[in-house]
């Protein structure tokens, strides 16, 4: 079986709708996959690094303390 499904994101005001299927049974996370893999071929987008900086174990995750222009 397979379930169709229409997705959106808005960005700066304009909305891109993106239709797609996945295989039924999927979870959320493979859903998202699915979606965001359809955005991708109509998008150009791209990674810039910023900064790198070494992380102990002891530290809390990276994610929880972005890299921002005020912290670095």
């Amino acid at each position: 079986m397979i379930n169709f499904y229409t997705g959106y994101v808005i960005l700066n005001g304009a909305r891109v709708q993106i239709d797609f299927e996945a295989s039924q049974g999927k979870s959320q996370s493979e859903i998202d996959s699915v979606f965001l893999t359809e955005l991708g071929k109509i998008l150009d987008f791209d990674y810039l690094l910023l900064s790198e900086r070494e992380v102990n174990e002891s530290d809390e995750h990276p994610s929880k303390n972005p890299v921002t222009a005020n912290n670095l």
